[in-house]
């Protein structure tokens, strides 16, 4: 069946070697929680494409997403290894999954089971592959190569699952391509790199961010990446570049000097994984927040960035933190961590912070969930005067804010978007170094590469914290 955006129609045939195994796996109920806490990167961008996207803007979306073809410098070390170029180095349309329909809906939802299927190998690389909507595989991937000067290929030793990784299975973010590759959370060596390369040579050891941004934009050079001209996004579809992800051997970073950080040798791979994402989005929404020592501070959701965020609060000192969550198992992490646990399933989370606070309520109030009853949780726990800082991911289009009552309490609320990584992380990692942060505690399995699709099973099915893939 053929998509057309804009006019353009996106039919392109990616072969595939191998027989496939096939195995469903049920959803449950898909609840808005805490699950939905990574880095806010749909809702606030329409190059991601919107609910209702035009079909003009989403040509010249499609359009800004092309590859760059520039021949690989003379300079550059070849890899030993070499399969051949795959048919989406070149530039040209592409099949995409999700695509927005000229009435501005998405051509696919989310459907019940998901799919995974394990392919066998036939000698390529391997990798965890976008299907369809509802579907992933694992199976082989050719090689990526440099395309431009820019770039670096990295060989992956670590890689982890993201909760915004479910988004592009359940069909939330349009314009995944059948066959592309899925994560973007990684640490590795670099085997190859080209001629614009300056900060890094082949060899060194880097995490990757999961933005990709140009670094010579107007926004880049005020260090706002965040809000970068370009802010492609790794493995995340046509709209936002259309890289392929970090959940495989080898991987292609492009404008590699600003999207690559180095890893300190006393640091493991476990400890810096999560600098590209979501760890530093926890530093990043802290900073924003504006915490003052001796603050009342309440994170409203116990999920992956949820607990990053707390660990980052605790580096202001506040003289507490609530983290408001419904899961028990997740409430307990954080209380280890050193939050006050607030169970919202047993308790009104705005009375019992009140409460605590001489009816007061919280100084500073971070939203992590991503969901609009958490944020009229957050505004109404808020104290007069306070802070409501949301990193939480939005995909609504509006909301029915109390606007007289936002404005009688003088709130000031502070919206994160995307998260600043190239701004914050070489601070975090340095906290990291120093033992003020621990990120492995969130850890809750290790596998191999091969068994990445029980990793999205557990996922799914919320039987993990969080999983860490070894190559």
């Amino acid at each position: 069946m053929s998509h057309l955006v804009g006019g353009v129609d996106l039919d392109h045939a990616l072969p595939r070697r191998g027989r496939a195994r096939s195995r469903s796996f049920g959803t449950g109920s898909n609840r808005i929680d805490s699950s939905r806490t990574e880095h806010g990167l749909i809702a606030s961008r329409s190059r991601l494409g919107s609910s209702s996207p035009a079909s003009a803007s989403a040509t010249r979306r499609a359009s800004r997403c092309a590859r760059i073809t520039t021949a690989p410098s003379t300079r550059s070390r070849r890899l030993s290894r070499r399969c051949p170029k795959r048919a989406d180095d070149r530039a040209g349309p592409r099949e995409c999954s999700g695509a927005p329909r000229p009435d501005g809906r998405l051509s696919a939802g989310a459907p019940t089971p998901l799919s995974f299927t394990h392919r066998e190998g036939g000698g390529a690389l391997r990798a965890v592959l976008f299907e369809d909507v509802g579907k992933i595989s694992f199976g082989d991937y050719p090689e990526p190569t440099l395309l431009d000067p820019g770039d670096a290929i990295i060989k992956i030793t670590t890689a982890a699952i993201c909760g915004s990784d479910l988004h592009l299975i359940h069909g939330r973010v349009p314009g995944m391509r059948p066959g592309s590759v899925m994560g973007h959370e990684f640490v590795g060596e670099i085997v190859d790199a080209g001629s614009d390369v300056t900060k890094f040579m082949v060899g060194d050891r880097v995490v990757g961010s999961f933005l990709i941004v140009c670094g010579r934009c107007w926004f880049c050079r005020r260090g706002e990446f965040n809000n970068c001209d370009q802010m492609w996004i790794l493995g995340y579809g046509m709209f936002v570049g259309d890289l392929d992800g970090s959940q495989a051997e080898y991987v292609r970073i492009p404008v590699a000097d600003w999207n690559l950080h180095a890893v300190d040798p006393a640091l493991s791979d476990e400890q810096a994984v999560f600098a590209g994402d979501i760890l530093t989005t926890g530093a990043y929404i802290a900073d924003r927040a504006r915490i003052a020592e001796g603050d009342v501070v309440a994170i409203t959701g116990a999920g992956p960035v949820g607990l990053f965020t707390l660990m980052a609060v605790l580096t202001y000192t506040p003289s507490v933190v609530y983290t408001v969550d419904m899961a028990e198992d997740r409430l307990k992490l954080a209380e280890s961590i050193g939050a006050t646990p607030v169970d919202a399933s047993k308790v009104n989370p705005v009375v019992e912070i009140q409460r605590r606070t001489d009816d007061r309520g919280a100084d500073v109030v971070i939203e992590c969930v991503g969901n609009p009853a958490a944020f009229t949780t957050a505004i109404n726990v808020a104290r007069a005067g306070g802070t409501v800082a949301v990193i939480g991911v939005y995909t609504e289009m509006s909301y029915d804010l109390p606007l007289g009552e936002v404005w009688r309490r003088g709130l000031t609320i502070e919206m994160g978007g995307s998260c600043n990584v190239q701004g914050h992380w070489s601070r975090v990692l340095e906290h990291v170094k120093e033992g003020r942060i621990d990120p492995t505690v969130i850890i809750s399995h290790t596998l191999p590469l091969e068994d990445a699709l029980h990793g999205y099973d557990m996922f799914e099915k919320r039987e993990a914290m969080k999983v860490v893939l070894k190559t």
